[in-house]
């Protein structure tokens, strides 16, 4: 079964607070408030972490690895320890992988034969309503991702 992402906003810091910092320094914050927490990880992502509802984009590591397939090996912000559970800070690499692909999806859904145009309007609406909250959250340095 091929893994999926899920993508995950911290609920530890706010927007504002993001604002004024670099990716790194936000990311060595993190790790140092969640050190020590790595056997508990779970309970920790549940507590401090809201998931992030998508209804149309789904993105599995496969796709991605066609895309970015080294940055997906070498995380460059995982939070917790990578042999119990792959969840980390959205890096622009990644994330440029993610981009690729919802415009694979959006082209691939307006070339669908067999759907209807309402169809495809729909889905393509919906990808672009997902790209967008995921897209916010990235550029406000809040996203988050598990791999599962």
């Amino acid at each position: 079964m091929s893994q999926k992402l899920q993508f995950w906003q911290t609920k530890i810091f706010s927007e504002e607070v993001t604002q004024g910092f670099t990716y790194e320094s936000l990311y060595e914050a993190l790790k140092s408030l969640l050190r020590g927490t790595e056997i508990h990880s779970s309970e920790y992502v549940e507590n401090y972490f809201e998931k992030v509802q998508l209804n149309y984009l789904r993105i599995n590591l496969a796709q991605l690895e066609k895309i970015v397939p080294e940055d997906t090996k070498n995380l460059k912000y995982v939070l917790f320890d990578p042999k119990k559970t792959t969840f980390f800070m959205m890096d622009h690499q990644i994330w440029s992988g993610i981009q690729t692909l919802t415009e694979s999806f959006i082209r691939d859904t307006i070339n669908e034969d067999k759907q209807e145009l309402e169809e495809k309007l729909k889905k393509t609406t919906g990808i672009a309503k997902d790209y967008d909250c995921l897209s916010n959250l990235f550029e406000k340095k809040l996203l988050f991702v598990a791999i599962f």
